[in-house]
């Protein structure tokens, strides 16, 4: 007979033999085991690419304030990287000089400051809900980091 060594695995084992549900885990059942692990693997992928799938680029303000945080990041992180290769040689220069590790913390800190300059500045009474996120973003990214 072969042993299994994780409990999870002798949890599995004992719901599968004869058709019967045994609970080695009191109160769980399989359905909510099941919807834990995809959400774990559901977030392991989402952190690898928090700075993909912005699809702000050309929004309202009014599209902006509705959207997801994530989106509003990704478009932010996209936003940084390009107005920095133009604009801002130097900082260009030194995040292509760090490690990776470095590299993934200072951009994501660079996007998450983006997006929260933007959408601060989205709050004000006199913005328009159907102005362009766009051109906020351009000032806000010349407030943070200048250029050259």
């Amino acid at each position: 007979m072969f042993y299994w060594k994780n409990p999870l695995q002798k949890f599995f084992l004992n719901i599968c033999r004869s058709g019967k549900k045994k609970r080695s885990v009191p109160g769980l059942s399989l359905p909510v085991i099941v919807l834990v692990l995809l959400l774990l693997s559901m977030t392991h992928v989402f952190a690898d690419n928090w700075n993909k799938g912005g699809n702000l680029h050309d929004a309202s303000v009014y599209r902006w304030k509705k959207s997801s945080q994530a989106n509003r990041v990704a478009t932010s992180a996209d936003w940084f990287l390009t107005m920095t290769r133009q604009a801002n040689k130097s900082l260009w220069e030194e995040l292509q000089a760090m490690n990776k590790e470095d590299y993934e913390k200072a951009f994501r800190f660079y996007a998450n400051r983006l997006e929260r300059c933007v959408s601060e500045r989205v709050e004000k009474k006199s913005v328009r809900r159907e102005n362009r996120i766009q051109g906020y973003a351009e000032k806000c990214y010349d407030i943070l980091h200048g250029s050259d």
